[in-house]
């Protein structure tokens, strides 16, 4: 009996050893488990972005209407301009169909993402930030930009099963957060940019949204609906910003 004890004993020791030892492990890997998991039914984790697409030739804007930084055109023939009901977006709809294209100032994203570090340091969130530059291509703490390119760079293939828990940490985090910030039907991500703005398209036949950013870094969400990409190209190529 006493024998028993003690190897009983030992092996709970030994459990106890390798359970702390891999501790840092185990729970990264249950994070984005959970992760894939919870994002599994949206298409657009599945999705990274393709190469950089050719907008067309910008067409006039003499018919636009101006929007914090941004002239934003007029791109149907009979364009109605309306004020949302926040006071904040502008409505851009055609009158001869049900297709339309709203702006809004782009939210805090990255200012949002490290105040949701605040049980953190502030050596602890800057280990953290630096540790974000080994996975994405720029450091998603710097700005807004570095912050969405972060999210649409993220997929389900991100981390592997053998991945740092660092980088499954962040992946984790970011696929979740790509499901708010991208529609589930996304067919494609691309990045674009003409000589006054640049950013991301998130194309869905019916619902697209893209984020994009002036020449001064001043950032803006344009969701599309009811149009498709030559109508969502036409419009994002003949933006125009000034100081």
């Amino acid at each position: 009996m006493r024998e028993f004890i003690k190897k009983a004993l030992i092996g709970t020791v030994l459990l106890l050893l390798v359970i702390t030892i891999f501790w840092q492990t185990l729970t990264a890997t249950a994070f984005w488990g959970l992760a894939v998991y919870q994002a599994k039914d949206h298409g657009a984790t599945k999705l990274t972005p393709e190469p950089e697409l050719v907008l067309p030739i910008a067409t006039s804007t003499a018919s636009s209407t101006a929007y914090g930084t941004v002239q934003i055109p007029h791109l149907f023939t009979q364009t109605e301009v309306l004020q949302a009901p926040d006071g904040v977006r502008v409505v851009f709809s055609d009158n001869d169909s049900n297709a339309y294209y709203l702006i809004s100032v782009m939210g805090t994203y990255k200012d949002g993402f490290l105040a949701g570090q605040s049980d953190a340091t502030a050596t602890e969130v800057a280990s953290l930030c630096s540790g974000l530059t080994n996975i994405y291509t720029t450091n998603p703490c710097l700005s807004d930009r570095t912050f969405i390119s972060a999210v649409m760079e993220t997929s389900n293939k991100t981390a592997r099963l053998f991945s740092s828990p660092e980088r499954k940490n962040a992946a984790a985090t970011f696929l979740l957060l790509k499901t708010t910030y991208v529609p589930g039907a996304t067919s494609s991500i691309t990045p674009f940019q003409s000589p006054e703005i640049s950013g991301y398209l998130a194309y869905e036949p019916i619902d697209s949204i893209a984020y994009l950013f002036d020449i001064n870094e001043t950032g803006y969400e344009i969701v599309f609906v009811h149009m498709d990409q030559a109508e969502i190209e036409s419009v994002l190529a003949s933006i125009s910003s000034y100081e």
